[in-house]
């Protein structure tokens, strides 16, 4: 065999031994499919959002309500097997929501409520391919009304989903989950705080 050939030969030899090896660390010895190293997770869903303006006027909060849509993204790695560490970008919107002050509701028009977060956390599998997911990080408030817009100070949050995804390939998992959070923020230049809350069923696409 000559020289290049034996080359070309261990080369090839080299590049299938090491996807072999990779593709099996994705399955457990009796088969079924694991979770580590790189992880990145979709989450896309709807549900309800209250975000509350602490002292709009003197001994009266304003409080924006209505259906909302949310959006995750993890990126992170499996540090043990079905142990994994992320960074996060989330984000929960409201269109025209029902506006609530001194006791009275008002629907509103052209307008916007969203609240914006990038932290990080972890997500741990149980038998099953059950899975809870925590996280922590920094949050925006921001309201848009006909065009104009103002945001919050940069403040805190946290994330918590539960759910159950479906193995569909060797590294995809499909799934549903009740997704949770809540943010807490300070107007800008002013002293009064704004809390947000959320909670919605996603639907779920996992890579792992």
């Amino acid at each position: 065999m000559k020289r290049s050939s034996l080359l070309k030969f261990f080369l090839v030899a080299i590049i299938v031994c090491s996807f072999s090896a990779v593709f099996a660390q994705d399955m457990e010895s009796d088969g079924t499919n694991m979770h580590d190293g790189f992880y990145l997770r979709f989450q896309l869903g709807v549900g309800y959002q209250s975000l509350t303006y602490e002292d709009f006027v003197p001994g009266s909060d304003m409080k924006f309500t209505g259906a909302a849509g949310n959006f995750t993204m993890q990126i992170g790695y499996a540090v043990i097997n079905d142990l994994i560490l992320f960074g996060e970008l989330s984000s929960c919107v409201m269109t025209d929501p029902t506006l609530k002050l001194g006791g009275s509701s008002y629907d509103t028009n052209d307008t916007q409520v969203s609240v914006v977060g990038f932290g990080g956390g972890l997500s741990y599998y149980f038998a099953s391919n059950f899975f809870l997911s925590l996280s922590l990080g920094a949050t925006r408030a921001t309201l848009e009304v006909s065009g104009s817009s103002g945001s919050s100070e940069l403040g805190f949050g946290t994330n918590v989903a539960i759910g159950k995804e479906w193995w569909v390939s060797e590294n995809w998992g499909l799934g549903l989950a009740l997704v949770g959070n809540y943010s807490r923020m300070k107007d800008k230049g002013v002293d009064n705080k704004m809390s947000n809350i959320y909670i919605g069923l996603a639907f779920s696409a996992t890579y792992n």
